[in-house]
């Protein structure tokens, strides 16, 4: 193949290759080699052996199915709604409240 692999088909690509490293030697050996893949073609990228192992770890966590993003968001988004409609009613009631006084 001439064409370069890019974007999610690359990611795919290069997490096959640090899986079979982590096999074929130990996860640090891989860590380290990806690590220098990362730095040696993006110079300014400052990737650790740490950094590799914390995305190895999220990904063998996506990989389970378990894990659902958008469905997080969406209860988030939904718990924010909730609340600021709640301080907007309480605003309200307490301007009402002023208003009386007045």
């Amino acid at each position: 193949m001439t064409d370069k692999l890019k974007g999610t088909a690359s990611v795919l690509n290069q997490t096959k290759t640090y899986e079979e490293l982590v096999q074929k030697h130990s996860p640090e050996v891989a860590n380290g080699l990806l690590a220098n893949a990362i730095n040696n073609a993006l110079p300014n990228a400052g990737i650790t052996s740490n950094d590799v192992a914390g995305f190895s770890k999220v990904t063998t966590a996506l990989r389970t199915g378990e894990v659902d993003l958008a469905k997080t968001a969406e209860e988030a988004n939904a718990d924010a709604e909730a609340v600021s409609a709640n301080i907007l009613a309480g605003l309200t009631a307490k301007q009402k409240s002023t208003d009386e006084i007045k």
